[in-house]
Formats: C-alpha cells, structure tokens, sequence
C-alpha cells in the first residue's frame, strides 16, 4: 500500500475551516498558508506533510503540467519523498518560489534552477525611528490628516462597522481597474481574497469618511504548532484612497504585532527581482546561466505588462532596505525546471495564475516593445556569464 496519495485540498470550493496539522508545524514558509487555496491539489505523506499544485492540461497535446507552490509542508528529510512522489507520475512538474536548500535538492534530481526573486521580511519589534523611514512617517501623517482609520475586524466586527460585502468587491473592482491585469484577481503565487473569516488570518480594514478604501491580510506563519508571525498576503487600497492608506494599514498592523510579542513579519515576494545591492549573501544556488537570463529577460520585457515588477520591489525597499541590517532580512528564492529556457515555464506561470500573455501584450504593445528594448542588456550579460 503506497504511503502517499494525491487528493483534493477543497473539491468542493468552499473555504478551508481548520488548519492542516503539518501546516501548523511547519508553516513559516511565506507562502504556506497559500498552499490552501480552493482547488488546488496535493502529494502527502503518511505523516501529513504535503506538496501543494495546480495541474494544467494543453488543450491541443493534452500534455499535463503540474505547477508545484513552494517548499514541502513537512519535515526537511522528509522532503525528497514527496519530490520523488511527485515525479513519480512522469508529468511535467515545475517548482516555483523554493528557498536555497530546496533547489539544491532539486538539482541532485537533474533540474536546474534559476533565479526567481527575493522574499522581504521586517523583523520585529517594528520602529518608525531613523531616516530610513522618514518617508513611511510622512505617508502616515497624511493619511491621518485625511482622517483614514484603521480596524482589525472579524466578520461579526466587520459588519457591525457597516461593511459589507458589497463595499469589499466594490473596492477590489476599483483596484482592479488601477492595475496591470484588470480583468480579475490573481491566484496561485497570490492567493485571492476571501471575505469570510479563516483560521489563523487577520485582516485590517481602512475607512475614511466611513468609506471603505483599503484593506490588507496577513496570514500566520507557523512553527511547532504555534503562530510565530505574519506575512503580508493581500493588500488592497482604492484608487481614490488618501495618500498614506496602505502604510497606515501595514504599521497599524505591524504596531500589533510587535505588541503581541511577534518576530517576523513578511511583505512576500519581489517576483524576478535581483536582491537588492548590499544586501549581503551570494547567490547560495548555482544557477543555470541560460534559465538566469529567461527570468531577467521576463523581468524587462514584461514589466507592467504582465505585472508590476518593478513597482512591487520598490514600493517594499521603503521599509525593507539593507542599510537597516538587523531590522530586515532577504531570503533569494528559485524556480526549478527541466528545461533551460524557462519561456513555457513563465506562461504556465501566467496561465496558473489567471494571466493572459497574449491579451496582456496585445493591450499594451507600446510597452512591451520599450520593456523589449531594455531588456537586451540584461540578456545579453546573462549569458554570457
């Protein structure tokens, strides 16, 4: 009798009510509580622990692809069993968003492995003091100068402060409308919004002239079956939201945290972005050159096309640069794959995640051709390192 099978995380669609137990032993990974997202599937092992993936189908090959969501929940020596269950199947089966330990372990299983971003954590306590946040503290004012408040609420909290569902799509529709992709929310690296309560999240909501304008979720990473921390997993701010919302959400949140004797919080994913100069660390995986320069030129030549790169790496050095040294910390994380130009990778990454390459670069040729043309750079001193 097999110790692993696959099965469905949530067949039925409707929102996880508990907490997996090797979630909760082994959660600290920012994308772990992600690995419950409605529909996704799952490799476990007789102890619980799990994989997480979506399976995608060529509707003209019928070829499969299974699209592997972070690091193993389970036990690190207990990781190569699940990667070899997975692999079991002879399906196309790419990795996304492992840490250093993991790709090496995938590059003794003949993938290669390139450069896939950086995860930012704040560590905490959280303070405002010093000229690295002199920006955050003006944001701050003027959002209280406006006269934005902000809550942590439950359903029950949240309906009692009259907002409704409603209100709640109506602001991600409006927040929609200001971003790259705009035709619905994105999932699978990001996971989507749930409007009910879920085991273990927090969500913060930002009110102003009794409006809803913002909101933010953070989910909790876990160790030994306790809540050791945050990560920062959906933020959402109107287009027509005070300027300095979405920073009076995050040190609201942060300012609790660090009460509630927290130690980490994480901001998640700069998707393809290089780690910041002085950050410290080489790159702790050697990395295939040719997969290295595919993510560098996707980073280029997609940017506001099929997603804000850019913007998303700067808007988070605000409050996590390296000059603040022991206050932050950079982890690199890696895509893993069996080919070296990751092209199909990166669209089935677009696709898992609910993206339109093709529809995104035809509404936006203008871009795509200038992000086109400052990407050859970067290519060209990918591959030739």
């Amino acid at each position: 009798m097999k110790s692993m099978m696959s099965q469905a995380i949530d067949s039925t669609g409707t929102s996880v009510d508990r907490v997996p137990g090797a979630l909760e032993q082994y959660g600290e990974h920012p994308l772990a509580y992600s690995t419950m997202q409605r529909r996704m599937l799952r490799i476990t092992d007789s102890t619980g622990g799990y994989l997480s993936y979506v399976e995608l189908r060529n509707g003209v090959s019928g070829n499969r692809h299974r699209m592997v969501l972070g690091e193993p929940i389970a036990e690190m020596h207990r990781w190569g069993d699940l990667v070899d269950e997975v692999l079991a199947g002879q399906v196309d089966t790419i990795f996304f968003q492992v840490g250093a330990e993991f790709a090496e372990l995938m590059r003794s299983r003949g993938y290669r492995v390139a450069g896939f971003g950086y995860e930012s954590s704040l560590r905490l306590p959280f303070s405002l003091r010093g000229k690295y946040r002199s920006e955050i503290r003006r944001m701050l004012n003027r959002a209280e100068a406006s006269g934005v408040k902000v809550f942590e609420l439950d359903s029950v909290g949240r309906l009692a402060a009259g907002i409704g569902t409603a209100d709640i799509r109506r602001l991600v529709q409006e927040w929609l409308s200001t971003r790259v992709v705009r035709h619905g929310e994105l999932r699978f690296l990001a996971r989507p919004l749930e409007v009910a309560d879920e085991p273990g999240v927090r969500k913060y909501y930002a009110l102003a002239a009794g409006e809803l304008c913002g909101l933010a979720v953070y989910d909790p990473l876990f160790r030994n079956g306790k809540t050791i921390g945050y990560t920062e997993s959906i933020v959402r701010v109107g287009p027509e939201a005070p300027k300095g919302t979405r920073d009076l959400l995050l040190c609201t949140a942060l300012n609790d945290f660090s009460r509630e004797g927290y130690r980490i919080c994480s901001l998640g994913l700069s998707p393809l972005a290089p780690l910041p100069e002085g950050a410290g660390g080489l790159r702790a995986v050697t990395t295939c050159a040719t997969s290295d320069a595919t993510m560098r030129l996707l980073y280029h030549t997609l940017d506001r096309v099929a997603f804000n790169f850019k913007g998303t790496a700067f808007k988070k050095s605000r409050y996590v640069r390296p000059e603040l040294e022991e206050a932050v910390q950079f982890r690199p994380v890696y895509i893993a794959s069996r080919r070296r130009l990751m092209l199909v990778d990166a669209y089935l990454l677009a696709v898992a995640m609910g993206v339109s390459p093709w529809r995104q670069i035809l509404h936006l040729p203008a871009v795509a051709a200038g992000s086109g043309i400052r990407a050859v750079p970067a290519l060209i001193s990918g591959l030739i390192r």
